[in-house]
């Protein structure tokens, strides 16, 4: 279960967002995000870069927090039209002890976002990174 999720919430971010943007250039920012997915292997680490999660999406999604425990985040889906992006962030498993910190981020307006999911992504894998500062 925890796996198929973990490529849902990476296909939310990789393929929402897209438009105008060359196939290359899409790929290229994919490839990025998919590179960048923070990661921790200590609990304080872990819990350093889960507190810099919520901040992120505190900061850039628009909308209130609907779950949020441990190893999972989640805000109200936006209204219709809406430019605010609506976030899901998993801590995730790995076999070696680690985890990972894999967000989606969808927004429900054909117009526009405050920024593409795609880049918020970026935005977020960069940001949650640079909180742990061993």
């Amino acid at each position: 279960m925890l796996k198929r999720s973990a490529v849902v919430v990476m296909v939310a971010v990789g393929l929402a967002g897209c438009a105008g943007m060359s196939r290359e250039e899409r790929e290229a920012k994919q490839a990025e995000f998919k590179r960048t997915i923070p990661t921790c292997s200590s609990a304080k680490e872990c819990e350093v870069k889960w507190a810099a999660a919520r901040l992120w999406v505190l900061n850039n999604s628009g909308l209130k927090f609907q779950t949020v425990t441990p190893d999972f985040m989640e805000t109200f889906n936006p209204p219709s039209d809406s430019d605010a992006l609506a976030a899901s962030v998993q801590k995730i498993p790995a076999a070696d002890g680690s985890y990972k910190i894999a967000v989606g981020l969808t927004c429900a307006n054909t117009f526009g976002c405050r920024m593409s999911p795609l880049d918020g992504g970026l935005d977020f894998n960069k940001f949650v990174t640079r909180a742990w500062k061993p």
